[in-house]
């Protein structure tokens, strides 16, 4: 098992490089719950989401990689791994609309080599939850042949693997 920076999460786990995190505390939940057929029907790809009802969140990098996409507006990022497994995370749903507004971009770059676990960006929940619905979409844009499934909705902790 390789490890990056040894990454261990709240549950005391050690992470390797090839693990799919959850981004955040929070309620994970099937996508097809969400009011948008976009993410609901998984037309990106293999998703899950998380919701929590803290105010001020970080969302970290779900996995160890390459920062691929990283918008400036701070409502979605994408990682590509060493395996080639390509992750988007994307923050609400129309919450780009907000340009900006209520997302911070947290030291990191397009093409940065980031860590599992790494801080990306903080939100304010609490400003845009009145505006928007705001899970947090985690979609796996390209498998790479890997045959990957998430786990069932429950609660989970940053860091904790979120894949079977």
């Amino acid at each position: 098992m390789n490890i990056l920076k040894m990454f261990q999460n709240k549950n005391r786990e050690i992470i390797s490089e090839n693990e799919i995190v959850s981004v955040m505390d929070g309620e994970l939940i099937d996508v097809a719950e969400l009011n948008d057929p976009t993410f609901s029907q998984k037309l990106m790809g293999e998703s899950v989401a998380i919701r929590t009802e803290e105010n001020q969140v970080t969302i970290c990098s779900p996995a160890a990689g390459v920062i691929e996409a990283l918008f400036p507006t701070g409502h979605a990022f994408g990682v590509r791994m060493k395996n080639g497994i390509e992750i988007l995370v994307h923050i609400g749903i129309d919450s780009v609309e907000a340009e900006g507004d209520g997302f911070e971009l947290l030291n990191k770059k397009q093409g940065d080599d980031v860590q599992v676990g790494e801080p990306i960006v903080k939100v304010d929940f609490g400003k845009l939850r009145g505006l928007y619905e705001m899970p947090v979409i985690i979609i796996l844009t390209n498998t790479n042949g890997h045959n990957i499934s998430f786990i069932d909705p429950s609660k989970v902790a940053l860091g904790q693997k979120i894949v079977k």
